[in-house]
């Protein structure tokens, strides 16, 4: 075998391979912790998933099977017990899209930039180059983000919430830089964006209103074009595939497709708790014609309370009143809307700019999660009983601090750089700019007034922002070396 042949069989093998040292290093804080972190709607998610599989291929349909997402505890039924390869799995996915994202801006696969600044993107051109020089900015942005960020203590624990940002970063992918995949790389993309569009609802809803915000900015900046559309249309795809799927494993479960299947009333709740809702009950019942009503001198003081308290007023309705509250609460949410249009709007104002700035790390436990272990993990509970975090001894507070710090000098840094983002007009750094900021917006906003203000939501995203600002270093360091190198 000549020497160009060698070398271009290591580059190939390199490519495949290079980003895989990465998983461990993802997923530090769950073998710090001895056992994979655990959440307590991580149990509800591994009760779901056998009740589901048992109604799909055994036809041993259940009355419940749970509120959570089928699809997600579904794709991690087969790795319960033990639950190690489910934290494999998310870190395998996460370095693999990071590889994917990282690739995109060395020199391999760089773009031109645009001679003079133009409200319109430059051409990309993918052309052959080292390997190495993308394995060490891989390794080079992926080792911060696993040690200053929250981002291994999101993948380490039994939950969806990693899956939303690379489905952002998937569609970063398939709209600004597809000349940088390669056709089984585009299948595999197309895969992992899917399942993790119907591991949660969120999701859905973020990825929508993502791809018609880029749509939107795309033509008011004249970049219109078939790669782009093609990309859109591709991503807007994913997402019909996943409505698609809850319909359809929904309808073989209740009998009807519908997408939340047995969701609880998390507007109602919230409206409740925000306090218009609460006072609309008050001062229009009996006359309003909510069923609610029934419950206008009881009315939980808090979203969870209302949800999920055992003795609450969710948890102890029966069916039908759970139906005939969710049939009534766009109506409900209308008329409380009318009556207290700017209270609601201050009040969800005040959450949004709460849950913006609030991204500590935290790993809750509580009792009910130890009684679950019988029906959720069998066996399992003295070994998580021997973790640091039910023994709370995790460092949580340490490591926020940390990221709190390297997210303001990220974003310090950022508006340092912008004058140089604007100059160079780099149509993947603008892209996932606009994305990172895009979604961290949209998920406080949605996270914060749909549900309630905490921490973990904001978390599960806060990390694309130093992701973004070690890609712009990469993008300044790639600007000054020639393209052949």
């Amino acid at each position: 075998m000549s020497a160009s042949r060698t070398a271009g069989a290591f580059r190939a093998i390199l490519r495949h391979i290079a980003w895989m040292p990465a998983i461990p290093l993802l997923a530090w804080p769950a073998f710090y912790n001895r056992y994979p972190l655990l959440f307590p709607d991580s149990m509800s998610y591994l009760e779901s998933g056998p009740r589901v599989a048992r109604a799909l291929f055994l036809h041993q349909y259940s009355g419940y099977y749970g509120v959570r997402s089928f699809i997600y505890a579904l794709g991690i039924a087969p790795f319960h017990v033990p639950l190690w390869p489910v934290i494999a799995l998310q870190a395998t996915l996460t370095a693999y899209i990071l590889w994917l994202v990282v690739r995109s801006f060395t020199p391999s696969h760089r773009e031109e930039g645009c001679p003079t600044f133009a409200p319109r993107f430059s051409a990309l051109r993918w052309e052959s180059g080292s390997p190495s020089r993308t394995v060490l900015a891989y390794y080079a942005i992926i080792t911060p983000l696993a040690l200053l960020t929250g981002l291994p203590w999101v993948t380490s624990v039994v939950m969806p919430d990693i899956l939303g940002a690379l489905l952002y970063l998937a569609i970063y992918l398939l709209v600004f830089a597809p000349e940088t995949i390669s056709r089984h790389e585009r299948v595999l993309l197309f895969l992992i964006a899917w399942w993790s569009a119907a591991a949660h609802i969120t999701h859905i809803m973020l990825a929508f209103g993502l791809v018609l915000f880029l749509l939107a900015g795309l033509i008011a900046c004249r970049a219109v074009t078939r790669r782009r559309l093609w990309g859109l249309a591709a991503a807007s795809g994913i997402l019909l595939a996943a409505i698609f799927s809850h319909m359809a494993l929904h309808g073989v479960l209740y009998g009807k497709p519908t997408l939340n299947g047995n969701r609880p009333a998390y507007l109602t709740a919230r409206l409740i708790a925000d306090g218009p809702g609460r006072w609309y009950l008050q001062q229009h019942c009996p006359q309003a014609p909510f069923f609610m009503c029934t419950f206008v001198a009881n009315l939980p003081a808090s979203p969870d309370e209302f949800l999920w308290d055992h003795n609450g007023l969710w948890q102890t309705a029966s069916p039908q009143t759970k139906a005939l509250i969710l049939r009534q609460e766009s109506s409900f949410a209308a008329a409380v809307l009318r009556t207290y249009p700017r209270q609601q709007i201050a009040i969800s104002l005040k959450a949004f700019r709460q849950q913006l700035t609030d991204f500590d790390i935290s790993n809750d436990t509580n009792a009910w999660m130890l009684q679950d272990f019988v029906l959720a993990l069998p066996g399992q509970r003295p070994l998580y009983e021997r973790s640091r975090q039910a023994q709370e001894t995790l460092p949580n507070d340490l490591f926020s601090t940390i990221q709190n710090w390297t997210v303001a000098a990220s974003l310090a840094l950022l508006c340092l750089l912008a004058p140089f983002v604007w100059r160079r007009c780099s149509a993947r750094l603008m892209g996932l700019a606009a994305i990172v900021f895009a979604i961290l917006l949209a998920n406080a906003f949605t996270t914060a007034v749909l549900a309630e203000v905490d921490e973990r939501y904001q978390n599960r995203v806060i990390w694309l922002l130093p992701l973004l600002a070690a890609l712009t270093i990469v993008e300044i360091l790639n600007q000054r070396r020639p393209l052949s190198d």
